[in-house]
């Protein structure tokens, strides 16, 4: 069994400030109960689930070098292989707030912007990369001012160097980023519908969506339904897992976790087992603040509760 080396590349990566305020109101004063902040981004992510789980993986993308400090150190803390085009600007800060109630309250600040310069560099980056490693996972938002095309054009690329390509972006970057067809995307019920113009709600409308995909050319399409499930699609079969129920603490790296364990387990070469894993980092996401595989046990005592069946409609 040869274990595939991973690249998650990061366009437009965030500092994640995750707060409880208790009774959290508009045109109050909120207090505070507990805070957390993370060096994130959705391929960071990725590139710290995959290395939990024994992955070989390098992280590249743009990073505003005005407040780099808290990445570079959780790179360096975590033994992450930083390979990042340092841009001028600032990254982005995304803040939820968590009411005891349950409800989540975003609030998104933009990013720096990139040059001509900077999207030459990484993309020399990429075709380095692509020396040594098999696996490429392109995650989340763009930077306002990079054309999805550009990004088109790298996944292409990459794909005719017989590299794994994965696709979990959304809105245009999804739309135009499906005509490279990479080997795999990861939309939510949200997405899928935004793509496809019709609203996904059942699992058997995600199933014949997923399909309706595949159709197009993409080998694998990993649809996360929340509670219903994660359906997984391709050319040979259609397979449903479900996750037990579970009390959410937060939904921050939730679909990163499963992006990265599908890759992870993708060595393996059993269907089953593979979406099984995607699952039970998935549950076990939402059932923490932060993102990461805190043990082996903790996922194999996830692994016991999770049901994959293949699915019928």
């Amino acid at each position: 069994m040869k274990q595939t080396k991973w690249v998650t590349v990061t366009l437009n990566p965030a500092i994640d400030l995750s707060a409880t305020a208790n009774g959290f109101a508009v045109n109050q004063v909120n207090t505070v109960q507990e805070e957390q902040r993370d060096a994130a981004g959705k391929g960071i992510n990725v590139g710290r689930v995959l290395s939990d789980l024994g992955a070989q993986v390098t992280l590249t993308g743009f990073l505003g070098q005005n407040n780099s400090e808290l990445f570079e150190s959780m790179f360096k803390q975590r033994g992450l292989n930083n390979n990042f085009v340092m841009v001028a600007g600032t990254n982005r800060t995304n803040i939820k707030i968590h009411d005891s109630s349950g409800d989540t309250t975003d609030i998104n600040f933009n990013g720096f912007a990139v040059t001509q310069d900077d999207i030459k560099l990484l993309h020399k980056r990429l075709l380095k990369l692509a020396n040594t490693h098999q696996g490429f996972i392109f995650s989340g938002s763009l930077p306002s001012n990079l054309d999805p095309h550009i990004v088109v054009s790298w996944i292409k690329e990459l794909k005719s160097l017989g590299k794994k390509v994965v696709l979990d972006s959304s809105k245009e970057m999804l739309r135009q980023g499906i005509s490279a067809k990479p080997w795999m995307i990861k939309p939510n019920e949200t997405e899928i519908s935004e793509l496809l113009g019709k609203p996904i709600v059942t699992v058997s409308e995600g199933a014949a969506a997923a399909m309706e995909l595949v159709n197009q050319g993409i080998d694998n399409v990993l649809l996360s339904m929340g509670e219903k499930g994660l359906i997984w699609v391709n050319q040979k079969q259609v397979l449903l897992s479900t996750p037990p129920v579970l009390k959410p603490v937060s939904t921050v790296g939730a679909g990163d976790s499963v992006v990265a364990a599908f890759c992870w387990a993708s060595q393996f070469n059993q269907p089953n087992k593979q979406l099984a894993n995607a699952t039970a980092m998935g549950a076990l996401a939402v059932s923490q603040t932060g993102v990461g595989l805190s043990s082996q046990a903790e996922l194999q005592a996830m692994l016991k509760r999770i049901e994959v069946k293949e699915y019928k409609a």
